[in-house]
């Protein structure tokens, strides 16, 4: 937005470690270079910025603008005058209370979050955008509803979340085998399920290992009817990549979190809703019951 920057053919910003601004990307916008990663539109009135992924001690007194991360402390120190002091963050309160105490947002120049009132807003939806307008081809590596075993549980943040996670994947895991006589359960992947999580893709879903750890959860994901996704907070506006990737994989997300969810899905019925404190016999039931996908 500033006068001087928007002569400019490219705005340099520079990332601060664990920012992984590039790694959140569309990659139809953005594309990884030796320097980072250059994108057609970074939120700015520009026509082209390029972040850098390793900056120099010389790159961060030159760059345009330095893009934050939260930690311990929030430091916001320029290498001139005019050098922006951007902070992005897709997490919700629950994790850094602080981030979000308006005295310390005052500090940066621009601020990129998932609240509705933040000038740039990060969103998953905007995020995934593209994959939902290409479904047609997304759903041609889909497994067959009938073949889907019935619901999967891929966890790997143990911690920051109010939606009562372990205790409702533990809960829905007894129902199945209770109601099936053993016969069911919930699979579990992630670091969260020691014994039963990354070692269970290579006797399970061999074919999905991966380094690419989404690549590996969306290939997971096609084989299950429902998948668990919870999500970290109950705050507005706070939906995640977990709903997402279970739809883009064919799966219907047992979804509890945000209050206005059908703000950020393609239907209202896109997510089977999950009671975080009640019985879950019926969800259970529910999906037993289900011989083909929701409309």
């Amino acid at each position: 937005e500033k006068a001087d920057c928007k002569a400019k053919k490219v705005v340099r910003l520079a990332e601060t470690k664990d920012a992984y601004v590039c790694s959140y990307m569309n990659t139809k916008k953005g594309t990884l270079s030796s320097q980072g990663c250059v994108a057609a539109d970074c939120g700015f009135d520009t026509p082209e910025c390029q972040i850098l992924t390793s900056p120099t001690k010389d790159d961060m007194k030159t760059v345009d603008g330095v893009i934050y991360h939260p930690g311990k402390k929030l430091p916001v120190e320029k290498g001139w005058a005019g050098q922006w002091a951007v902070m992005w963050y897709g997490e919700s309160e629950e994790k850094h209370p602080e981030m979000y105490v308006k005295g310390n947002l005052a500090k940066y120049d621009a601020h990129v979050i998932y609240k509705k009132e933040s000038r740039y807003r990060f969103s998953w939806t905007q995020r995934f955008r593209g994959d939902f307008e290409n479904i047609e081809s997304v759903k041609k590596g889909w497994v067959e509803w009938g073949k889907r075993r019935t619901v999967v549980a891929i966890v790997s943040n143990c911690k920051y979340h109010t939606t009562n996670r372990t205790a409702v994947i533990e809960e829905i895991d007894r129902l199945l085998q209770a109601k099936t006589g053993g016969k069911d359960r919930m699979y579990m992947f992630g670091s969260c399920h020691p014994g039963r999580g990354k070692d269970l893709v290579k006797t399970e879903h061999p074919q999905c290992r991966s380094k690419d750890r989404y690549k590996e959860k969306l290939c997971i994901m096609k084989h299950y009817k429902y998948a668990i996704s919870l999500d970290n907070s109950r705050s507005p506006g706070y939906v995640t990549e977990k709903v997402y990737h279970a739809l883009l994989s064919g799966a219907v997300p047992l979804y509890a979190g945000a209050p206005d969810i059908t703000n950020h899905i393609p239907h209202p019925s896109a997510v089977l809703s999950v009671p975080v404190n009640g019985s879950l016999s019926t969800i259970v039931d529910r999906m037993l019951q289900a011989r083909e996908p929701p409309p």
